[in-house]
């Protein structure tokens, strides 16, 4: 799988988090990054959702996991 870097973003409309399923209100700050297996894709995730999506992918050495499926870390 390939992936570009991430890229810190102020939402300019309202998004779905790829990670947790919940909204991503216009202008909160999110990471957005595109991937490619089969087909490419655009992951969008809160600042949190991706640090947990981090630290749980990071055991396995590549950024896979399940959209939408995931619970919303509390904000710290």
């Amino acid at each position: 799988m390939f992936c570009t870097q991430a890229e810190l973003i102020l939402a300019k409309k309202e998004h779905i988090c790829t990670w947790c399923a919940e909204k991503i209100p216009k202008g909160e700050q999110y990471y957005r990054w595109a991937s490619v297996d089969d087909t490419w894709h655009t992951s969008k995730m809160h600042v949190e959702c991706r640090d947990a999506c981090s630290e749980e992918t990071s055991y396995y050495g590549d950024y896979e996991y399940m959209p939408y499926n995931n619970e919303r870390p509390r904000k710290d």
